[in-house]
């Protein structure tokens, strides 16, 4: 047993007997790896001790609810983990520090179940029992006696439950809550799996498993140590003394990955040195630290030694690629390099070789948002000159340093890459070359610094005449005088590519533009041709012909001739092409007769003829404008225009020999008459005064209704709707029509009463009918409104009353009514039926205005039901609320009129149900 097993048995033999007051609890941060199922401590040993107190649940709630109640999943809980290498029963005790402590558990059979998908149907033990008061020193588990499987939250009692039958291979999860105190802090329990015959644990002591990547820098000063297992963070010695760094560094301490201090377990270890690492390989070593052990796993199992992993400490970064293309030079850099460090004048770098070779320029290329990149552009002064290897050499830049890395590392000054260059060609190429039609020329290209291991690649422009545009010296023949622009490259990209040109001059034959054609007598032909004028130029027959020696002379032949035209020039065939004249006569004495004349109205025609010599030739004719003739061609034509035109008539021959004539026809308008009255209406047996002008004669049909017919103004008084039409004609003629319509509109009709009756304080609404929209009413005492159809009528005194009533279009009718204003009149029902139809109250009727001085019913045995001094109020049936019985009563009645005159009746009156 090593000592540093010893100390921490002989710790918890303490704990077991100190008093509770002096119990602290090691009070852990939440979120612990062991707080979450995928990462429980998995038990090396049948026993197991931890001080600490956990705070809630992981960094997920793996397991809300288990069949032991709502809301008793995992709270201030750790997982520990069983794998089953033998089979047989699973018992155990977890036992408190305290005995006041409550702890529960939960167990989960894992074996081929997704630990991060686990559910309260994956529980197959639970006991949530409560330990208040303090029962069985607060021990609970398992044993080979319970037949229970779960003890629900809130009963106690029942500390044990059913031991577990395990097969190898199968995995459990134990989750261990604190509820005391409503959860708060507690001390720390055993887990004991004495009696049980499975054989489960694996205490493999800890090991270094690898190194955990940190930063690219980071190994400068530490590195990260990843464990094959947990250990207690209380065997890792704060100072780092359990690690050493070969073959130097000082290792200035160490901390576990999740440790509170010395308390917990981790699998992951951040080890620091100081001062920082130099570049080179290293390896870090376990080793006894100054708390007298190594590591210590879970069961105070030590990791053996020796120990180790290595690892790199990166230097500067250095040249890893150089690529020349023509005057851009692209670096790659071993690591990326921060842009800022870039010299922009190229002076971080130098370049040595064959010839002489400058950085003008330098650019870090696609750096990132932090600023860094692994590639450069370097910008050269110019094209290489002479073919070779070149060296990029590192140097401190006008900027006082080379390229600073990520790791702030510089270059080393003398860092260097080699690489390869081509010359730029240098071209050797005539400025002109002249040929012939059909002849060609080969265009002479050299190449004065040509490398001999080098392959060129050649591209003229146009291809147009060549007879390979990709080929040093191609073969041109270009269909004329043209310019071919050369490119010189090369397979190697670092190579720059160079141009140059050549004009070369072709003499391409002649092309005679003219066509065979004919003229009339005496025209002349202008010649057309496109060819070089270095070419010497003869026509023949002479004849006709302005200069037999020049290229384009005007051929004036007297009748139809061919002409041949033969260009010549030294070293070149000559050439020849033919043009055929043919002559024929013009037309003369052309006339342009019209009939019956030159002059005519608007609407009629006019017969034109064109006369033509010689007679018998074949003329074509051709008319002008064409808008207003029967026919386009042929000696004869009908003019039809409405308005005054000069026509004008061409014969041509079928070579185009021409002649023409005109004549002026004028035309009179159609359209010179007018109407002083439009469209109009009258009333039956009214008259219209119709009017018609610009004409020197008038007729107006029908005669019906008119004054008279052939004057310009009749008067027209129509019964019935009439259209009038007047013929006008001018002093040329001409004849105008015109129409009119006189509409007979609807005579007024009015229907009213002779009289109306109406008795005082009523009034009368008049409402006429027939066809009239306008009214007007006279007097208009006594009227509501005069100028309105349907008044209300409430004179005081007997009235006629006049109304004059127009329809829409005007038409007028009169008529009147008496409205007579009777005396007020009181008259008395003998029967009612108070909730019948009909009469449902007794009281007067009247018509006009009175005063009720009295109005009262009696019973039959004279006893007063009803009484009122209001002439609109009656007797409802009822006394004081209640309903009277149906048959006769008397009533009582005195009222004045509006003129004064009394009024009294005593009655009987049948009350009728």
């Amino acid at each position: 047993m090593s000592m540093r097993s010893f100390l921490l048995r002989l710790t918890l033999l303490c704990l077991l007997v100190l008093p509770v007051s002096v119990l602290n609890a090691q009070l852990l941060p939440p979120n612990q790896p062991e707080q979450d199922a995928c990462t429980a401590l998995q038990l090396c040993g049948n026993s197991f001790f931890t001080p600490y107190s956990y705070q809630g649940h992981g960094v997920v709630s793996d397991l809300a609810t288990t069949p032991c109640g709502f809301g008793t999943g995992e709270d201030n809980s750790v997982w520990l983990k069983l794998v089953v290498n033998a089979p047989g029963s699973i018992v155990f005790t977890i036992t408190p520090v305290v005995v006041s402590d409550d702890y529960d558990f939960a167990i989960v059979n894992a074996t081929g179940i997704n630990c991060n998908n686990l559910s309260s149907s994956n529980v197959i033990r639970c006991n949530f029992n409560t330990n208040i008061p303090v029962a069985n020193n607060g021990i609970v588990g398992l044993n080979s006696t319970s037949t229970i499987t779960s003890v629900a939250a809130g009963a106690t009692g029942n500390p044990y439950l059913q031991q577990i039958t395990a097969a190898a291979g199968d995995i459990y999860l134990i989750m261990i809550n604190n509820s005391s105190s409503g959860g708060g802090a507690s001390s720390g329990f055993t887990i004991n799996f004495a009696g049980s015959t499975a054989v489960f644990g694996d205490n493999t002591p800890p090991h270094f498993s690898t190194l955990v990547n940190g930063s690219p820098c980071s190994n400068k000063t530490g590195v990260t140590v990843q464990l094959n297992t947990q250990v207690a963070c209380n065997s890792i010695a704060a100072n780092g003394s359990d690690f050493q760094l070969s073959p130097s560094g000082t290792v200035t301490s160490a901390s576990g990955v999740n440790c509170s201090g010395t308390n917990g377990y981790t699998n992951t270890i951040v080890v620091n040195f100081s001062p920082a690492l130099a570049p080179g390989n290293y390896a870090i070593k376990a080793k006894t630290g100054t708390d007298n052990n190594t590591l210590l796993n879970l069961c105070g199992t030590a990791l053996s030694l020796p120990d180790s992993l290595t690892f790199t400490v990166a230097g500067g970064p250095v040249y890893s690629q150089a690529t020349l293309a023509c005057t851009k030079l692209t670096v790659q850099t071993s690591t990326p390099i921060k842009c800022s460090t870039v010299a922009a004048n190229g002076s971080d770098f130098h370049i040595t070789g064959p010839s002489a070779v400058s950085v003008t320029g330098a650019v870090g290329v696609g750096c990132n948002a932090a600023g860094y990149s692994n590639t450069i552009d370097l910008t050269l002064a110019g094209p290489i000159t002479t073919t070779g290897t070149y060296t990029l050499t590192a140097q401190n830049g006008t900027d006082g340093n080379t390229l600073t890395d990520s790791c702030n590392t510089n270059q080393v000054v003398g860092n260097s890459i080699t690489f390869h260059a081509l010359a730029k060609p240098v071209l050797q190429l005539p400025d002109s070359l002249t040929t012939c039609s059909n002849t060609g020329v080969t265009l002479p290209l050299n190449l004065t610094n040509a490398d001999a291991g080098t392959t060129y690649t050649y591209s003229w422009a146009p291809a147009t005449g060549l007879s390979d545009a990709a080929i040093k010296q191609p073969l041109a023949t270009p269909p004329g005088d043209q310019t071919y622009v050369v490119t010189v490259g090369s397979n190697d990209a670092s190579m720059c590519t160079a141009k140059d040109s050549v004009f070369v001059h072709s003499l391409q034959g002649f092309t005679l533009l003219n066509h065979d054609t004919t003229i009339c007598a005496g025209a002349a032909v202008t010649v057309h041709i496109t060819g070089s004028d270095e070419y010497a130029y003869s026509w023949a027959p002479p004849a006709g012909v302005s200069n037999p020696a020049v290229k384009e002379p005007v051929l004036t032949p007297a009748t139809t001739t061919t002409y041949t035209v033969k260009a010549s020039h030294a070293g070149c065939r000559d050439t020849s092409q033919t043009l055929k004249i043919t002559v024929e006569p013009n037309p003369t004495n052309i006339k342009l007769v019209a009939e019956p004349g030159k002059a005519m109205c608007q609407g009629d025609t006019i017969v034109l003829h064109a006369v033509v010599s010689p007679v018998g030739f074949n003329f074509t004719y051709a008319w002008s404008p064409a808008g207003d003739l029967q026919y386009t061609a042929g000696p004869d034509n009908v003019f039809f225009g409405d308005t005054s035109t000069t026509i004008k008539v061409t014969a041509t021959t079928p070579i185009g020999c021409v002649a023409s004539d005109s004549v002026r026809l004028t035309v009179y308008p159609a359209d010179f008459g007018s109407l002083l009255v439009t469209d109009t209406g009258v009333c039956p047996l009214d008259t219209v005064q119709l009017a018609a002008d610009g004409g020197v004669s008038y007729t107006w049909s029908p005669a019906y209704g008119l004054s008279n017919t052939t004057i310009a103004n009749p008067l027209a008084h129509p019964l019935t709707t009439t259209d009038y039409t007047v013929v006008i004609k001018d002093i040329h003629g001409c004849i105008d029509r015109k129409q009119v319509r006189v509409a007979v509109y609807p005579a007024a009709v009015l229907q009213l009463p002779d009289s109306v009756n109406i008795y005082p304080g009523e009034s009368y609404a008049f409402e006429p009918g027939g066809n009239c929209l306008y009214f007007q009413w006279f007097p208009s005492s006594g009227l509501s409104n005069a100028a309105i159809a349907n008044p209300l009528a409430r004179p005081e005194v007997r009235t006629r009353y006049f109304v004059k009533a127009h329809t829409q279009n005007g038409c007028e009718v009169s008529d009147s009514v008496d409205v007579l204003v009777k005396e007020t009149v009181i008259d008395i029902p003998n029967a009612f039926t108070p909730t019948g139809e009909g009469n449902t109250t007794f009281k007067p009727a009247k018509r006009g205005i009175a005063t009720l001085n009295y109005f009262k019913i009696f019973n039959r045995w004279g006893q007063l039901v009803f009484e009122t001094t209001d002439i609109e109020k009656g007797w409802d049936g009822t006394f004081k609320g209640a309903v009277q019985p149906l048959g006769v009563y008397v009533y009582l009645i005195s009222a004045v009129t509006d003129s004064g005159r009394a009024f009294t009746r005593e009655g009987n009156v049948t009350l009728v149900r």
